[in-house]
């Protein structure tokens, strides 16, 4: 058995940080649990007795009525059998939400209609509303249906999310940061899986993502890059051994070319912009174009977008380079 190796100060550091880390998102987890159940239940319990209450009414005041004018007698229909139709009605929307597709909520008709403005006519208007656009009805009814089952979804993942965080080995997550720091370009699962020597890249990759340090470019194969704050901070943790500190409000360098200006466009933001906003546009351009937003779609669709991910990414670091020489360049006159 070979001794372990002694841990230099900034590789100390890093695992104290990441012991933080972990903690910190812990203890978040186990809040998004309780709140995202407590919430699915409410929502459940709402529609489970609102189901009651429509079997009930339906069954009463229709069926049995409608028996009772043709054949002479009433129907009944027992506590427990409108019980069995609620539970079947609850596990037809845990069902649904399974089938249906993460995109479906994104396609409402955007374009307006002759009939778009009639339930300024009031209740009698908004139903003539509805019955006109059945589609948009259709699909705003199998929303509002399927928020218990979704909310119910979320808390599972989130309770996957903490047990991977709970169960994590701090020296293999410190490994991987140092091999993931050392890379600018994205790194695939294999690449990392040799370097770790007999670790599950897979599973230190899910970990790492649910403590929030890494972007998945692709899930298949896996292939992962650090976030850019995240690399700049980690590689001065592992040189100084100390947190890094930043000027949040400092001024980026001006655009001096136009290889420069198609940075600043790129992110969709002025040249005369502070480093804080640059920051701000990555992050939102991020969410806009991540792969993870394009599943289901077309394989062009998510090739474009894996590649419109690789450039933000590029761009964002191209400009925090800039940033770093213009500050190195004050320090040393």
């Amino acid at each position: 058995m070979q001794p372990k190796r002694a841990l230099n100060a900034g590789e100390l550091s890093l695992q104290m940080w990441l012991r933080r880390r972990r903690a910190t998102a812990v203890a978040q987890g186990i809040f998004s649990v309780v709140a995202l159940l407590a919430a699915a239940l409410a929502i459940l319990a709402a529609i489970f007795f609102f189901t009651y209450a429509v079997v009930w009414f339906a069954y009463n005041y229709g069926i049995s009525a409608v028996s009772e004018l043709i054949f002479g007698r009433r129907q009944h229909i027992s506590h427990n059998a409108i019980l069995i139709i609620c539970w079947c009605f609850l596990a037809l929307l845990f069902i649904e939400n399974a089938r249906v597709s993460r995109d479906y909520s994104a396609r409402y008709s955007t374009t307006p209609t002759a009939w778009s403005h009639l339930w300024l006519a009031g209740l009698l208007g908004s139903i003539v509303a509805l019955l006109v656009n059945a589609n948009d009805s259709a699909r705003m009814t199998t929303d509002l249906l399927l928020t218990g089952p979704r909310l119910m979804g979320a808390c599972v993942s989130a309770f996957h999310r903490t047990l991977l965080l709970i169960r994590a080995d701090l020296q293999t997550w410190s490994n991987a940061l140092m091999i993931l720091a050392s890379r600018t370009s994205p790194v695939s699962a294999a690449e990392l899986n040799a370097a770790l020597r007999g670790h599950d890249s897979s599973r230190v990759l899910s970990q790492l993502a649910a403590l929030g340090t890494v972007l998945f470019i692709r899930k298949e194969p896996p292939t992962v890059v650090l976030d850019p704050d995240f690399r700049e901070q980690l590689q001065r943790l592992l040189q100084s051994g100390s947190p890094p500190e930043f000027e949040e409000n400092a001024e980026p360098p001006q655009a001096t070319s136009s290889a420069d200006g198609a940075l600043y466009e790129l992110l969709g933001v002025a040249p005369s912009a502070s480093l804080e906003e640059i920051r701000a546009a990555y992050r939102t351009k991020m969410k806009q174009w991540h792969p993870d937003v394009f599943a289901g779609r077309s394989d062009n669709a998510r090739q474009i977008a894996e590649e419109k991910t690789k450039a933000i990414i590029a761009a964002y670091e191209a400009l925090l380079a800039q940033y770093r020489r213009k500050k190195d360049e004050e320090f040393a006159r």
